[in-house]
């Protein structure tokens, strides 16, 4: 199953706060699979501001997308709010940038933009371009594939 990003989600009103945080404290985070039909558990992802306070990461754990079957390692990153001299708010409040933690990388026989493997894996930290924080995936359990898989993320605010 593909599903639309929780940025997306979240802009047609299908989610809420307590399903998608705004996490302002240092701590340890586990979120739930997003993709796997509707949520039993809470919350399926989790947002960071930037350090400049301009930008907002969504984190989400997906884990049933058939051709980038990497996600159930890690975490993705979306960002939200970065369209670089656009002055139309229109178009990038509502523009979501996936962050490859790979990049580089390339799948043998494709000849584009990688994205297979944009998730940031258990033990790899990721710090905001801007200084607000540092983020690193640490465990994940769960049932597989269902609405119960979950993954703890460490999150450092700065």
């Amino acid at each position: 199953m593909e599903a639309y990003n929780l940025l997306y989600k979240s802009y047609f009103g299908w989610l809420n706060d307590n399903e998608v945080p705004t996490i302002n404290s240092s701590g340890t985070y586990r979120i739930y699979a997003f993709d796997q039909g509707r949520a039993i558990k809470a919350p399926i992802g989790l947002k960071l501001k930037s350090g400049n306070g301009q930008y907002t990461y969504w984190l989400e754990y997906r884990t049933s997308h058939k051709r980038y079957t990497g996600t159930k390692n890690g975490v993705l990153i979306n960002l939200e709010g970065y369209f670089e001299n656009e002055q139309d708010s229109r178009f990038w409040k509502t523009t979501s940038y996936l962050l490859d933690m790979t990049p580089g990388s390339k799948t043998p026989g494709w000849w584009g933009d990688d994205q297979t493997d944009s998730e940031l894996v258990l033990g790899k930290s990721y710090t905001d371009h801007w200084g607000g924080f540092t983020i690193t995936p640490i465990q994940i359990g769960g049932t597989p594939d269902s609405p119960n898989a979950w993954i703890d993320v460490k999150v450092t605010l700065r």
